[in-house]
């Protein structure tokens, strides 16, 4: 499937994407010199339908 031919997911599904940064929710200003973040996302399996991923009973994912 081309970019151009995806379709969006359901704005239901957003709220199960779980998302945290180093930098936290708020707005900050800009930071001078060298900065390192870090960033993690959970995003549920059926959250994405377009693809056909079986379950992954018992095992953990990565």
């Amino acid at each position: 499937m081309r970019r151009e031919e995806r379709k969006q997911v359901a704005p239901s599904h957003y709220h199960n994407v779980k998302r945290w940064t180093s930098f936290g929710r708020k707005a900050f200003n800009e930071r001078k010199g060298r900065q390192t973040w870090e960033a993690a996302i959970i995003i549920p399996l059926d959250v994405l339908t377009s693809h056909h991923l079986r379950h992954p009973n018992g095992m953990t994912m990565r």
